[in-house]
C-alpha cells in the first residue's frame, strides 16, 4: 500500500503547529502518517498535537528529544522513522493553502519521475515579503519544473533511495546549509530538484527569532563552509577558504575575540567522518548548470 510520510520538526510552536497539521490533513486523501520530532519544547506542543491527531484520526509518531538537536539532527530522526517512499517535510510555522489533494498529486509526480529526487514548493514568506527564491538552472526563472540548485527547507519532498547519503545530514550542522549538503548529492548523482509550484505555502516565521541575527548569519556561513570541506574536490579548497575568511572578518568586524569564537565553533562542528567528496566531473557539471554562484 502506498504511504506518504509527513515530517514536522518543532520547538515551542504550540501556537502554529496545529494549523500546519490541519492544512496537511486538508490536502491529503491518500494513506499517510505524521511524524513530529520535538526538540525539547517547554510549552504544550505535545499535548495539543496528540489531542488534535486523536480527534482527527491521524496516524501519529511523536518523537520527543531531551535536548535540542537542531534542524539537521531532527530531520535525520524523522527521515529514518518514516515508512513511506516519499517524505514530505514542512515547517511548524507554515501552512498548505487551500483544500484538495495537492499533496497526493505531488507524491504521485515525484514517485513516478525517475530523474527527480526532490521537489521544492512555492513559499510565500511573510518575513521575506514574497516568494522565496532559489538559484535555477542556466540562469532561468522560477517556474514549475525548473531544476533548482537546492530545495528550500520550509516545504519540500524527498524520494528515498540510494542517491541520498547516510545519515541524511551531518548531525552536528544544527541549523543552516543542511539543504545544500543534500542537494550536492542529488545533483552529483545526475538527479533533479524540481520547483513544484502546485503546492502553495504560507510561511509565517516569528519575528522574534530563536537566535540573534549574528548567530543566524554565523551558522549559515560556517555551515556552508563546512559543507564545502565535506564535499568539494580538493582543488577548490584554497578559493573557498579565502572567501570564508573574508566573510568572517566582515561579519565579526575584525573582532579578535569573535574570530577566535568562530574558530572554536568550527573545531567543535567539523567532523571528518562526513567527508564524501564528489568528483571533479560532477562539480564541473554542477558549476556549468548553476554558474559560479553555486561555487561561492
Amino acid at each position: 500500500m502506498k504511504l506518504l510520510s509527513v515530517v514536522i520538526i518543532t520547538c515551542n510552536r504550540e501556537e502554529t503547529i496545529i494549523g500546519t497539521i490541519e492544512s496537511c490533513n486538508n490536502n491529503i486523501n491518500m494513506n499517510w502518517e505524521l511524524i513530529v520530532v520535538e526538540n525539547n519544547s517547554k510549552d504544550q506542543t505535545e499535548r495539543k498535537v496528540k489531542k488534535f491527531c486523536e480527534a482527527n484520526d491521524i496516524q501519529l509518531e511523536y518523537i520527543k528529544n531531551k535536548t535540542n538537536l537542531g534542524v539537521a539532527g531532527a530531520r535525520v530522526q524523522g527521515y529514518n522513522q518514516a515508512r513511506g517512499e516519499i517524505v514530505y517535510f514542512i515547517d511548524d510555522d507554515a501552512i498548505v493553502l487551500g483544500k484538495g489533494n495537492c499533496i497526493d498529486e505531488a507524491y504521485e509526480y515525484l514517485l513516478n519521475s525517475d530523474e527527480v529526487q526532490a521537489l521544492s514548493n512555492k513559499i510565500d514568506d511573510t518575513l521575506y515579503g514574497g516568494i522565496l527564491p532559489e538559484i535555477v538552472e542556466y540562469d532561468g526563472k522560477m517556474k514549475n519544473g525548473v531544476d533548482l540548485r537546492s530545495f528550500i527547507g520550509c516545504s519540500h519532498f524527498l524520494k528515498k533511495g540510494n542517491v541520498l547519503p547516510e545519515p541524511l545530514y551531518p548531525l552536528n550542522l544544527f541549523y543552516g546549509a543542511e539543504e545544500i549538503y543534500l542537494s550536492y548529492y542529488i545533483h552529483a548523482a545526475g538527479k533533479r530538484i524540481e520547483y513544484y509550484d502546485k503546492i502553495n505555502i504560507l510561511h509565517t516565521p516569528s519575528p522574534n527569532a530563536r537566535t540573534s541575527e549574528y548567530e543566524k548569519e554565523l551558522n549559515k556561513q560556517l555551515n556552508w563552509y563546512i559543507v564545502k570541506k565535506y564535499i568539494y574536490p580538493k582543488k577548490y579548497f584554497i578559493a573557498t577558504h579565502i572567501l570564508f575568511v573574508i566573510r568572517m572578518i566582515k561579519l565579526t568586524k575584525f573582532n579578535i575575540k569573535k574570530l577566535l569564537g568562530v574558530y572554536k565553533v568550527f573545531k567543535n562542528r567539523y567532523d571528518e567522518k562526513y567527508i564524501k567528496r564528489i568528483s571533479n566531473k560532477s562539480m564541473k557539471n554542477i558549476w556549468h548548470k548553476f554558474n559560479w554562484r553555486y561555487l561561492i
